[in-house]
């Protein structure tokens, strides 16, 4: 009989494996195989045959339907007469590892109920497809039930399963409850607490860990020196560093420490650090750590270096992705370098990304920084999908260049095309009207954004209608607006009220919100200026001459104001 993969085998001797169950072996080299269809065709064809399947090898074909035919082990498990624990359990593991969380828990109800008792293994997999934490809760009480849960491997899934949905209180419970941990539980519990914001109990498991004797690994350090990173503890982080050097570490989990260090310096405001970390790396460089030296780059405003580092990467044999492309786009509207953002622009095209809906919306941002305002216009319209974060980025690009009316127009195209907006959309809508002296339209959004679109008003928001009434001298209105407001006004309200008062001359109000404001910052010398310049402008020197005197005094110093021009354009 000849079949379509090219095999031409007698039919008395497949009958010959499959009667005495010889056929076992053959499954076994079947998943080191390129032809893993072919255990399902034996298969179909002993069926034809009327050959009746034994529980060893329906056990052996429910463990292929891991390796990609799920749907038809499943029908074979339907058809299994004889079905042990471990027949039981193949059919949900083939699922849960391939990403059908809801079918393996529709499949684990009906299977508990009849068969009664699962091992720790498909425990263990069926807390990686749990979608919600009460289902592994029901999970976590029925391995109690059963007693499985004493296995250090189920409880450290217990653990992740615990941390993913945020129930950090839970994970650290089940986390005591180990009693013979090992180095994977511990990285388990760090890595959840960093990832929940518990930086400072990230970094005091960590120290017990090293109490109890356990050796650290690329994992562990990675989790503490990311808890570091976000507390800004540079010398604690410094110390880590150390140790990685001390314990021998590095040479074995080089590009896992490699990028978290530099990652670690960047995060810290130590750009010079980073750098040298990633110029002494001693070893094969991939993507990841070059995306994280250049957006360290960037996030500290060192934007001829992360050119220079993509520069050379360009001379590797590695290829920039899109995190790559989007940083890099990042560092052009921060300089407005409209000639660099072509050129990233036509890798991004020749890289195979003109349709990656992050990376448009990055160019549309780019070209609006940069004053091309038709250019971001473009990029937006050959957009095959939009989401709300391009809508909200031409919206604010229209509205920043002073175009309110297009502004405007764009944000009901947007709702007519069936796109809710968001807090931010409606910012930038009020903040377009501001620009463009649209009072009663600005008014009108504002109002209209819990009722009509679901959005509460921010501070964010009331400060950018202030400014708008601000600009359209309707000064008593913008302070009856933060009189009325639901919560305490932060200092963005406060500076937007100051900044209206200033403009209408308001002095005695000017008083009122600066002393509110400078309670609320008051090491911020630009608070101050302004104020000085109100009192300037009126006449009253010498309050403007205190006011220089008591910046002077505390040694507050205003950042200069410094423009971005292009060379040769």
């Amino acid at each position: 009989m000849d079949f379509d993969l090219g095999y031409s085998i007698d039919s008395t001797v497949i009958h010959y494996f499959m009667v005495f169950g010889s056929c076992t072996c053959l499954f076994q080299r079947c998943p080191q195989s390129k032809f893993k269809s072919f255990p399902f065709i034996l298969h179909s064809y002993t069926t034809k045959l009327g050959v009746s399947t034994p529980p060893h090898f329906a056990s052996r074909l429910l463990f292929h339907g891991e390796s990609g035919r799920s749907h038809h082990a499943c029908r074979l498990f339907d058809q299994t007469p004889e079905r042990s624990s471990v027949a039981f359990s193949l059919p949900i593991s083939a699922k849960c590892r391939h990403g059908d969380a809801g079918p393996a828990v529709a499949l684990f109800r009906p299977m508990h109920a009849s068969f009664g008792r699962f091992d720790e293994r498909t425990y263990t997999e069926l807390l990686g497809a749990c979608s919600t934490v009460d289902i592994g809760k029901q999970v976590h009480a029925i391995s109690i039930k059963e007693c499985c849960e004493c296995v250090t491997v189920f409880k450290t899934s217990l653990v992740s399963m615990y941390c993913k949905f945020g129930s950090t209180n839970d994970a650290l419970r089940v986390f005591e409850e180990i009693r013979v941990k090992d180095v994977v539980c511990w990285n388990a519990m760090l890595t959840g607490l960093v990832r929940n914001g518990h930086e400072k109990d990230c970094v005091l498991l960590f120290q017990e860990m090293q109490k109890a004797g356990f050796a650290a690994n690329g994992f562990s350090f990675s989790s503490v020196l990311k808890a570091c990173s976000c507390l800004s503890a540079l010398e604690l982080g410094k110390q880590i560093h150390g140790h990685i050097i001390v314990s021998g570490c590095y040479s074995f989990d080089l590009l896992v420490l490699g990028t978290a260090l530099v990652d670690f310096y960047c995060k810290c405001s130590s750009p010079d650090e980073a750098c040298k970390v990633f110029h002494e790396f001693d070893g094969p460089k991939d993507i990841v750590l070059y995306n994280s030296i250049i957006s360290g780059f960037v996030h500290n405003k060192k934007y001829s270096d992360a050119f220079l580092v993509f520069r050379n990467l360009e001379k590797e044999p590695l290829k920039p992705n899109r995190h790559t492309m989007a940083t890099l786009l990042d560092a052009c509207s921060g300089i407005s370098c409209l000639l660099k953002g072509e050129e990233i622009h036509g890798v991004v095209i020749k890289g195979g990304f003109g349709f990656d809906i992050v990376l448009n919306n990055a160019l549309i941002d780019m070209y609006s920084k940069g004053g091309k305002i038709q250019n971001a216009r473009t990029v937006f319209d050959r957009m095959p999908q939009k989401n709300v974060i391009s809508w909200t980025s031409i919206i604010d690009a229209y509205g920043s260049h002073g175009d309110g009316i297009e502004a405007l127009c764009m944000f009901e195209n947007m709702v007519e095309s069936g796109v809710s907006p968001n807090s931010v959309t409606l910012l930038s809508v009020i903040s377009a009207c501001s620009h463009s002296g649209m009072v009663d339209e600005g008014r009108r959004y504002f109002w209209s954004m819990k009722e009509k679109f679901g959005v509460v008003q921010g501070p964010e928001h009331f400060a950018s209608l202030i400014d708008l009434l601000g600009r359209g001298g309707h000064v008593d209105e913008a302070w009856d607006l933060v009189c009325s407001m639901p919560v305490e006004p932060n200092p963005a309200v406060c500076v937007s009220l100051l900044n209206a008062c200033q403009g209408n001359e308001d002095v005695l109000r000017a008083e009122l919100v600066a002393e509110m404001l400078l309670k609320l910052q008051v090491e911020k010398p630009a608070h101050y200026v302004l104020l000085s310049n109100l009192y300037a402008s009126v006449g009253r020197w010498d309050d403007a001459e205190t006011l220089r005197r008591i910046i002077k005094m505390r040694g507050l110093r205003k950042v200069v104001g410094s423009s971005w021009i292009e060379i040769g354009r």
